[in-house]
């Protein structure tokens, strides 16, 4: 048997314990407010390139998604207030594109869906962040988006008009 007879119920199936995932969201949350709270100096932003764009990016997008449950939520909340505060530092520059087109397909998508969401913080802060990544996106990663991956821009398109 592939199994110990000392193994739990939970490691026989591949699940999580409840304590182990509020465990995890605890700790994924405070990683977020200690990110925010990181951004939300300005002296970051001075210091900041594109490639630490890039990591930070990697951390917040993930925690975008939608997942059930109030932990999930809170996550949410944070780290759309993290992506803001880090758009927000970042729009201000000048300096290379922030987004690849890889990247702006990527995050339109997750961005459009947090627009959907119950908690009205986190739909107003997608909101912000979606305009500052439609202000801050060149026309050619977003011509270039919009060939390679229709999808993400179709999907927008009625749902701006719509809030119009």
């Amino acid at each position: 048997s592939d199994y110990d007879t000392g193994d739990t119920l939970e490691q026989c199936l591949g699940t999580t314990p409840k304590v182990e995932l509020a465990d995890e969201y605890s700790l994924r949350i405070s990683l977020m407010a200690l990110l925010q709270t990181v951004l939300s100096d300005g002296s970051f932003s001075q210091t900041a390139g594109p490639e630490t764009t890039g990591i930070l990016l990697s951390l917040v997008l993930p925690d975008l998604v939608w997942k059930a449950g109030g932990m999930a939520s809170a996550l949410r909340k944070l780290a759309a207030a993290t992506l803001f505060s880090l758009l927000s530092h970042y729009c201000n520059k000048k300096g290379p594109a922030l987004f690849s087109p890889d990247t702006f397909a990527h995050i339109i998508p997750i961005l459009h869906s947090n627009l959907e969401d119950t908690e009205s913080t986190t739909r107003e802060l997608s909101c912000a962040c979606l305009s500052m990544v439609l202000e801050q996106v060149s026309a050619e990663t977003f011509a270039a988006t919009w060939e390679t991956n229709t999808r993400a821009i179709d999907t927008l398109h009625p749902r701006l008009l719509g809030l119009l």
